[in-house]
């Protein structure tokens, strides 16, 4: 029998026998319930943001805490048939983590707990929103934003780690499935600060160091935050940050271990992957240009590298399967791109002018090409 194949009955034992006596919330109903959705792609830091949440809440007898992927622990036979052939046993489960996972949002529901969701997908969002809604929960949404390059690196040693140990949970994000969730959570974000449900939107960091934060006022309105909407530029700006100098050592090392691993190179699910060509294109997608601030690294041919990085972010967004259709939100993403156009133009022709300056040999005309040379994200429409 497939794992799928289990009836009602047999996943309503399992909940109440394995699942809600390790995971259910027991504390006491809370007046004010919330319902805190952690969202991003696959790697790129949600669960250590909910576990800090879940540090730092004050009511956590009466919180509860939904990964999904963790449930898969309780799917009969699948830790065992992952560690043979981790794609084939996640294909073989079907949907029973994510009716686990609607079983332990039920249970909060019913007794008014609070609730922190780690969500993967964007398209599911607002079906949360609604459920929450038509309880009486305040909801948040609380974005990681996290650069490709670290976010697929984390998948990868996520999984080489538990490869390595025995008592692991085992899963797996295809790159495909991870790029597409990439994409699609920008869509995701400008719909979100649109939407008269959500009375707290935050952009943090995968450490949860935050970023940005927006409140709604007492009347839920698409127009009514406390401050002017920001979190999707903020969004697009941290997952297109430029590396510090320790991170990008870090990506080094970690892609090193990665390269050599004989368990990833043994896998079926990663023995195919051409690592070592994976870390060469990665290395394309960082920079170390930052346009928030003036930087000795910001130089002609890293603003190009990381305009070329952010247009190409954009694009993928608005052409993604969940793309943006009203004009509203269109204009914001083309006020965006002028606005991040100009401020690198603006940051190399600093870095220029301080250059010039600093020459003690004014016959000698320095960077003359680098003073000249600009750099535009085309407007798109599509």
């Amino acid at each position: 029998m497939k794992i799928s194949d289990l009836d009602e009955e047999q996943l309503q034992a399992i909940f109440r026998e394995q699942v809600a006596p390790r995971f259910s919330a027991t504390g006491p109903a809370l007046e004010a319930p919330k319902l805190t959705i952690v969202g991003g792609q696959q790697g790129s830091g949600k669960t250590t943001v909910v576990n800090q949440l879940m540090a730092e809440i004050e009511n956590k007898p009466s919180t509860q805490r939904v990964v999904v992927d963790d449930l898969l622990y309780f799917v009969p036979g699948y830790p065992e048939a992952a560690r043979q052939d981790v794609l084939a046993a996640q294909q073989n489960v079907g949907d029973v983590p994510d009716v686990l996972g609607e079983a332990l949002l039920s249970h909060a529901f019913e007794n008014r707990h609070n609730i922190i969701l780690e969500l993967a997908n964007p398209n599911a969002i607002e079906s949360f929103y609604f459920e929450a809604a038509e309880q009486g929960y305040e909801v948040d949404l609380r974005l990681v934003a996290t650069r490709q390059a670290d976010s697929w690196t984390g998948v990868l040693n996520r999984f080489d780690r538990s490869l390595d140990d025995e008592n692991s949970l085992i899963h797996f994000f295809e790159k495909e499935q991870h790029d597409k969730t990439y994409s699609e959570w920008p869509n995701a974000v400008l719909q979100a600060e649109r939407s008269h449900m959500i009375d707290e939107i935050s952009v943090v960091r995968r450490d949860n160091e935050l970023l940005f934060q927006n409140k709604r006022g007492e009347k839920k309105t698409s127009i009514n935050w406390l401050y002017p909407v920001g979190a999707y530029e903020v969004f697009m700006l941290e997952r297109n940050r430029g590396m510090t100098m320790s991170e990008d050592r870090h990506l080094q090392e970690a892609w090193a271990k990665l390269i050599t691993s004989r368990r990833l190179a043994n896998n079926r699910a990663t023995k195919d992957l051409h690592l070592a060509d994976d870390w060469k294109a990665l290395q394309q997608t960082t920079s170390f240009f930052n346009v928030l601030q003036p930087s000795p690294h910001n130089k002609p041919e890293q603003a190009e590298k990381w305009l070329k990085n952010m247009r190409k972010d954009m694009i993928n967004h608005m052409q993604a399967d969940n793309r943006i259709q009203d004009d509203e939100s269109r204009q914001r993403v083309w006020t965006f791109t002028d606005a991040v156009n100009t401020r690198a133009n603006e940051l190399v022709q600093q870095l220029a002018n301080d250059q010039t300056n600093a020459d003690s040999t004014p016959s000698i005309d320095v960077n003359e090409k680098q003073k000249q040379q600009k750099f535009t994200i085309r407007r798109f429409t599509s």
